[in-house]
């Protein structure tokens, strides 16, 4: 069992006072040493005083004591530094923007729009199998006649083959009077109507080698009855 004498005790407690420390001793008598021994622990150890009680004792005054206490805290006081109200607000920081890849050599274009200045060609603006009514309004520049069924029309008969849409059909196109023909066809007819509306003709001529041979057999077809 360690034991501490009471010299060492009373160096303990003005050095804890002098530092303004609050603290509380327990004083701890064992009957197993000498009255002037201050024992750690003990079977029958008992309190009896604080640090302030127990100053006297051990040669420091209580008020001596206070006076110390009281220089700690003016030194402390005027020696602490004031510390902010508030947190600083953290700078913000914009990321960085990603590097844009590497463009690429081309040839350098330029458009001049005064140079080689013209007029638009009035012949891309037209419509196809317009009525003389329409073209007259619009002073139209084109009509054209063409399509599927004008690529196998016979001009002497005014018929054409409706190939595969129609089951191949050889369908006659109106005509007020068929005895008349080949003059009267409807080729003739459209032609006849643009150079009243002072419209230009697009119109299609059968190259292919295959037409309806007459006129009488209106109607006639023919497909693969397995379809």
């Amino acid at each position: 069992m360690r034991r501490f004498r009471s010299r060492t005790l009373r160096k303990w407690s003005r050095w804890l006072l002098s530092a303004g420390t609050s603290l509380m001793v327990v004083l701890l008598i064992s009957s197993a040493g000498p009255a002037s021994d201050v024992t750690a622990t003990g079977p029958e150890a008992e309190t009896i005083g604080t640090l302030s009680e127990t100053s006297k004792v051990f040669g420091v005054s209580e008020a001596s004591a206070k006076k110390r206490k009281h220089a700690r805290k003016r030194r402390t006081a005027t020696t602490s530094p004031t510390l902010p109200t508030s947190s600083p607000t953290p700078p913000t920081i914009s990321p960085t923007p990603p590097t844009p890849p590497p463009t690429t050599g081309g040839p350098a274009l330029a458009v001049d729009i005064l140079a080689d200045r013209h007029q638009i060609s009035a012949d891309i603006y037209g419509i196809n199998f317009a009525d003389e009514s329409l073209a007259s309004e619009l002073r139209l520049p084109v009509r054209r006649w063409g399509g599927n069924a004008t690529t196998r029309y016979n001009w002497q008969y005014d018929i054409a083959n409706h190939a595969s849409d129609w089951y191949f059909e050889n369908i006659p196109n109106d005509n007020p009077d068929p005895i008349k023909l080949p003059d009267g066809s409807e080729t003739d007819r459209f032609v006849e109507q643009d150079r009243h509306t002072g419209t230009r003709t697009l119109l299609t001529v059968p190259l292919i080698g295959w037409t309806p041979d007459q006129r009488k057999q209106a109607y006639a077809c023919g497909f693969n009855v397995n379809n």
